[in-house]
């Protein structure tokens, strides 16, 4: 294999990422990777991993048409490899496929758990073995087959990784093949920093939803997408987990709502995969989404308010105004979290827009109605723009120090 980048004209690149999961972001950043390659040339195979844990929590949480349409988006737009389970498989595939190199990311594919105990739901939590050290996100199968691997802004966010000290030398060990490592947040350097000694110090680098409009060729107009969802032409999107933790009363959506109608724009509730706080607003959209429609029903908005991170990077990327209810952070004092572990926070506070940010575990006041009304009326396009470009960028030099790294890796 020594000479095979000099070679091959076409290089086959693996993806190794959460390409199939239940969750619109994830499955949109691969698209992004995968329409980068094409159009430079490459043949990306996406390598279908699929812990068997992993999907029967999908399977237990996400309503069967829906995960029919995650399952129909990968079948059009991904050519995928017979599902795997394994290491050994894993590696049965880059044999089988002729993959030259492994692309592993973008998406939290480092956060890495324990077992916990939640108070709130009185319930063991056991990590799935997508969170547990080692696993293939890792690379751990490198050491058998010494393909090139490379990390692209891949996060671990929501994990307190100091509690892994005692794996640091094997840690250490994996992130030293890694041809090339980038992160989402610096959060995730300071781990990488942390394991290796400081021997890799990672750029910090962006989700590669952040370029889909670069890779991706326009798809669906704004008049399709109203028409197929019954959409007006002026609407904003409110989306909310429910619970404790990532709902708003009915009071407040009221007073929301009746700000925005008075500016004749309506209110839609975008739901979850899995669901999500049931609103009664002027129009309340229902599973079954596409992952390609979700991405356009935020292009096409007027604004997006609530939960979740890849609905406000869709919202950057297309200057759509935005606030963010964020419930990331990894925990300190029992329910409050540490925002410096959040990926939202992250984002936002790179982009000078932390006015449009509130973390729901905060003890700060509660945003009112009016004020995250303001917050989407008076929105800034012009610092948005500006950020969004640079985001785009930034997403594309990491691209070419991917592939770059590739052919320099003998």
């Amino acid at each position: 294999r020594d000479s095979i980048f000099k070679t091959k004209i076409r290089m086959k690149i693996g993806i190794l990422t959460y390409h199939w999961v239940a969750n619109f972001g994830a499955n949109l950043q691969t698209l992004s990777t995968v329409c980068y390659l094409k159009k430079n040339g490459f043949i990306p195979i996406v390598i279908n991993w699929i812990p068997l844990d992993c999907e029967l929590k999908y399977q237990s949480s996400t309503p069967v048409e829906q995960l029919d349409a995650h399952a129909s988006f990968s079948e059009t737009y991904f050519e995928t490899t017979r599902v795997c389970r394994t290491n050994n498989e894993i590696l049965d595939i880059i044999e089988e496929y002729e993959i030259d190199a492994i692309i592993i990311g973008s998406d939290s594919l480092f956060n890495i758990m324990k077992p916990s105990f939640n108070w709130i739901k009185f319930k063991k939590n056991v990590p799935t073995t997508d969170h547990v050290f080692p696993n293939p996100y890792w690379g751990d199968f490198y050491e058998k087959h010494n393909i090139p691997i490379a990390g692209l802004s891949i996060s671990n966010q929501n994990s307190d990784f100091f509690k892994f000290k005692n794996q640091k030398n094997e840690i250490k060990k994996c992130l030293m093949n890694f041809s090339h490592l980038s992160v989402r947040d610096d959060w995730t350097q300071k781990m990488i920093g942390y394991m290796t000694d400081d021997l890799i110090l990672p750029s910090i680098t962006p989700d590669p939803v952040f370029s889909f409009n670069c890779n991706f060729p326009p798809l669906i107009s704004r008049q399709e997408i109203c028409r197929k969802y019954s959409l007006p032409d002026k609407y904003i999107l409110l989306s909310f987990s429910g619970g404790i933790r990532s709902s708003v009363s009915e009071h407040w959506l009221k007073s929301f709502k009746k700000m925005a109608n008075a500016q004749q724009i309506s209110c839609v509730s975008l739901p979850r995969t899995f669901g999500g706080q049931i609103m009664h607003l002027d129009i309340d959209l229902s599973l079954p989404i596409s992952p390609i429609d979700w991405y356009y029903i935020i292009k096409y908005s007027q604004g997006y308010v609530g939960v979740l991170m890849h609905p406000i990077i869709v919202a950057i990327h297309n200057n759509i105004p935005f606030f963010s209810f964020d419930h990331y952070g990894v925990s300190k004092f029992l329910f409050f979290a540490n925002k410096a572990t959040s990926k939202i926070y992250h984002i936002l506070s790179q982009a000078g827009m932390l006015s449009n940010y509130y973390n729901l575990r905060s003890c700060s006041c509660f945003p009112t109605p009016d004020y995250v009304f303001d917050c989407i009326m008076n929105f800034d396009h012009s610092l948005c723009a500006d950020f969004a470009s640079a985001q785009a960028e930034k997403c594309l030099l990491n691209y070419s120090s991917i592939i770059k790294s590739f052919y320099e890796k003998r």
